[in-house]
């Protein structure tokens, strides 16, 4: 799966579909575009899927670039995507970084530069953000004789 939830875009009308509409338990909920108010869909790649629209993501690629060319030491955190998922590993791996998983039950470390909390995300992110408000002020405070 590659790509964003937001924004959808239309979904193709070349396929059949899966379901008549007044079958399908949702059917109410279905998200809608504004403009034609044909069906939407999330811009996710999706195998031999030839609908998706793929210009979102090469922006998001350029920017990444210009935003690593101007990073000089990056860090790549992964939040609960556990060992199944390898897709933010092999990105980290291919920036040759550190990476920090965060995932309450699979912190399993792959270099000596990785490393791992046993946490759910909100509460890891929080406690990250604390030690950076912290290590901020003591680095602004004026040091002891």
């Amino acid at each position: 799966m590659l790509g964003e939830l937001q924004p959808r875009h239309l979904a193709g009308v070349t396929r059949a579909p899966c379901h008549r509409r007044e079958t399908l338990p949702a059917a109410a909920h279905i998200p809608r575009c504004p403009k034609c108010g044909g069906v939407a869909r999330p811009n996710i790649l999706m195998f031999g899927d030839g609908d998706w629209i793929g210009q979102r993501t090469q922006m998001q690629g350029i920017r990444l670039h210009a935003c690593r060319q101007r990073v000089k030491h990056p860090v790549v955190i992964e939040l609960g995507a556990g060992l199944a998922v390898p897709t933010v590993r092999l990105f980290g791996m291919s920036q040759d970084c550190p990476l920090v998983r965060i995932n309450p039950g699979d912190i399993t470390w792959l270099t000596e530069h990785d490393f791992g909390l046993k946490l759910g995300a909100l509460t890891a992110v929080q406690a990250i953000w604390n030690a950076l408000q912290k290590s901020s002020v003591a680095a602004e405070s004026p040091s002891s004789p």
